[in-house]
Parts: C-alpha cells; sequence; structure tokens
C-alpha cells in the first residue's frame, strides 16, 4: 500500500500488485484484500477469528486500485490505528498467509 490518508471520516489508500499479473485481477480472481487496522492482530484478520464483540475485525476490497473505508469498517471504531493493513485473502475469507501484505503509516489531513 502506499499513498494512505485519513480525512476525518474515511481512511484512503492507494495500492500496487496483485496476485495475479496482467489485466484486472480482483475482480476475475477468487483473491481480494482484507484491509483493518493495526490494532487488529493479522491472525484475526481472516476467518475463523470473529471481534469480540461478533463484528469483523477487517473490509473486504477488491478493487484494482484503491481503498476507501471508515474507521469501523476496518476493526477501529474506538480509534485512530497507526497504520493500516492489508493482507491478500481467499475465497473461504482466509488470510493468503500472515506475509501476505504490509502495514502502512496513516497521514491524517
Amino acid at each position: 500500500m502506499s499513498s494512505i490518508s485519513w480525512d476525518g471520516k474515511n481512511i484512503v489508500a492507494s495500492y500496487f500488485g496483485s496476485p495475479q499479473s496482467g489485466g484486472t485481477p480482483w475482480a476475475i480472481s477468487s483473491f481480494h484484500l482484507h484491509v483493518f487496522g493495526s490494532n487488529i492482530p493479522p491472525q484475526v484478520a481472516g476467518i475463523p477469528e470473529p471481534m469480540s464483540d461478533g463484528s469483523s475485525a477487517w473490509k473486504v476490497w477488491d478493487l484494482p486500485d484503491a481503498f476507501d473505508g471508515t474507521l469501523a469498517e476496518i476493526g477501529s471504531p474506538d480509534g485512530f490505528p497507526e497504520k493500516l493493513c492489508a493482507h491478500i485473502a481467499t475465497s473461504g475469507h482466509t488470510l493468503e498467509s500472515l506475509d501476505s501484505g504490509n502495514c502502512c503509516p496513516v497521514s491524517q489531513l
């Protein structure tokens, strides 16, 4: 991920790379991203680990160029995360691996 910012309501991130090379991978692939705040350990950013309140710890994202989401959607409803993380997930919402993504600092606008 790169170019991550928060405008007081939404976190917006540009990213590059994909599990497939060439074409528009996210629209035709069973792979997608799980996007979450750095307050969420990667081990709970995929099935079968729900948040303690039953909500998701991540937002599913499959658009090819950018991410846009609220704090609640990334598992951070009570505070601003230091970093935004994204990991590649399978069609069953398990993470491809704990090393399949990265976390980057979020700039506040």
